[in-house]
């Protein structure tokens, strides 16, 4: 390993520290991804990461925060699997008195020629929260009772770097109600994503990407409330700049660039330099 080269890295690892803003952390039921039919019986994962925003269907989950999130799952007989995932969150984002999300999913993962297959059901609790104590929003401007939940349906295809996935609540969405009282089951996010990996951009050693979202939230029943967001920028594969889990957080509007410095799992230490362009256009 040449001297120009630590150089790179160490300047690349310095840079993701300090120019840091917002790592877009999973979306709903995307954690589900990890499981593919490859993978043997009763094979068990688990992982764990400190981000410096948790950002679902392009919305903040934690105004900007960080947020310490890990999960467990486990393979079983017949490509089946099931697993739980856990994130702190704001409850000011919409979980009023809710400090945590839980998610429980399980699915089913299969491989038909060149297409990965990923389906499954999945549910979302915020423990300790309560609706009746919602600040009204214009976007919110009714609520079901009780605890914070949704629970929904997924189907994902994937084909080389592009992947669709498809989820469909069948439950009120967030526990949110129309302006007329109507239920919002029936609320379905669409997620089309890309992942192109740069052969070709080999300075630095590598392990650069294009990445691509484009994603649709409808809200049943409540169309003023469905929205579009996206992204668009690149990922570097970094070795572990040191056991770090922290890194300033500077907002800028549209663009950002983040170290997740630290991700935990059973195989590996691993950190990513993310810089990307994202938004959110609401009806």
């Amino acid at each position: 390993m040449n001297n120009s080269y630590i150089r790179i890295r160490h300047i690349l690892c310095l840079v993701s520290m300090l120019v840091g803003l917002n790592t877009y952390a999973q979306t709903d039921s995307d954690h589900s991804k990890k499981f593919n039919a490859a993978q043997t019986p009763y094979q068990f994962q688990w992982d764990m990461d400190v981000v410096s925003d948790y950002r679902s269907r392009g919305l903040t989950q934690t105004f900007g925060m960080p947020a310490v999130q890990g999960g467990v799952g486990l393979m079983l007989p017949n490509h089946f699997y099931v697993g739980n995932w856990n994130s702190t969150v704001s409850s000011g984002a919409g979980y009023p008195g809710a400090l945590l999300e839980t998610d429980l999913f399980g699915g089913w993962a299969q491989q038909v020629d060149e297409y990965h297959i990923n389906t499954g059901i999945y549910g979302i609790i915020y423990p300790g929260s309560n609706v009746s104590n919602y600040v009204f929003s214009p976007f919110k401007t009714g609520m079901s009772s009780g605890m914070v939940h949704n629970g929904a349906v997924f189907f994902a295809v994937q084909r080389g770097p592009f992947s669709v996935q498809q989820n469909i609540a069948f439950t009120n969405f967030e526990s949110m109600l129309s302006p007329t009282g109507a239920s919002t089951a029936g609320s379905a996010y669409t997620n089309l994503t890309g992942n192109f990996p740069m052969s070709s951009w080999t300075w630095a050693d590598g392990g650069w990407s294009l990445i691509a979202h484009a994603g649709y939230q409808y809200v049943a029943n409540y169309s003023v409330a469905s929205y579009v967001d996206w992204k668009l920028g690149i990922e570097k594969n970094l070795p572990v700049c040191g056991l770090l889990t922290w890194h300033i957080h500077r907002p800028t509007p549209m663009v950002t660039a983040a170290l997740q410095p630290l991700a935990l799992n059973h195989t590996a230490l691993t950190s990513t330099l993310t810089v990307v362009a994202s938004g959110r256009v609401q009806r």
